[in-house]
């Protein structure tokens, strides 16, 4: 799999912290065992 996108919608309120703390373990996690590497990770 290539170009993997993570998507996620918190509702208001959430500190967007914790939001990007998940999205960074679970493209971490991917790119471990995938033998791949994260672009990056963007919280708009």
């Amino acid at each position: 799999t290539w170009n993997v996108l993570f998507y996620s919608y918190a509702v208001p309120g959430i500190d967007k912290r914790y939001i990007e703390e998940g999205l960074t373990i679970a493209a971490e996690t991917m790119s471990e065992f995938g033998q791949g590497s994260i672009e990056g990770v963007e919280i708009f």
